[in-house]
Order: structure tokens, then C-alpha cells, then sequence
């Protein structure tokens, strides 16, 4: 077996479960916001400064999660420069 096959693998399983678990997490922040979103809109019992804070707490979110993702993405790609895939440095 060629020696750059195995942490190549390694590596791509790992990026490929990361993508799936923000996808998750996402989707699971997409559903928060469907039933938050209509209840803080009918409730009288929440001041509209409180429903302001978690409108934004739940925007923030999406921001938070393309930050997350850029973040593993650099590291994915120092890995990457590390073990150089295209070159036979192993």
C-alpha cells in the first residue's frame, strides 16, 4: 500500500465528518430558529427588548457557524501543506 494513501484517507474521513456534524448542527439551529421565531413573534409575556437579544442571539449563530467552519477549514489545510498530498514526501 503507498505510504500517502493511509493519511490522506485519514484526513478526508475526518474533513468529511466534520462537514457532516455542521451540517447537523445547522440544521438543528435552522429548526431552533423555525419555533422560536413564531413564538417570540405571538408572546406578550416577552419584553421586546428580550425578543430583540434572542433574535440576535439566534442570527449570531449562522455567523458563528461560517466562522467555526473557516477555522477547521485553515486547519485542515495547514494539515494538508503538512503532509503535502501531491508530492511523495513520506
Amino acid at each position: 500500500m503507498d505510504p500517502n494513501i493511509a493519511p490522506q484517507k485519514i484526513v478526508n474521513v475526518q474533513r468529511q465528518s466534520f462537514y457532516h456534524m455542521l451540517k447537523a448542527l445547522i440544521t438543528l439551529h435552522e429548526q431552533i430558529n423555525g419555533m422560536m421565531l413564531p413564538y417570540l413573534e405571538q408572546s406578550d409575556y416577552i419584553t421586546e427588548e428580550r425578543k430583540h437579544h434572542l433574535k440576535n442571539w439566534l442570527s449570531s449563530l449562522y455567523r458563528h457557524h461560517r466562522l467555526y467552519k473557516e477555522t477547521v477549514d485553515e486547519g485542515f489545510s495547514a494539515i494538508d501543506s503538512y503532509f503535502d498530498f501531491d508530492r511523495d514526501n513520506l
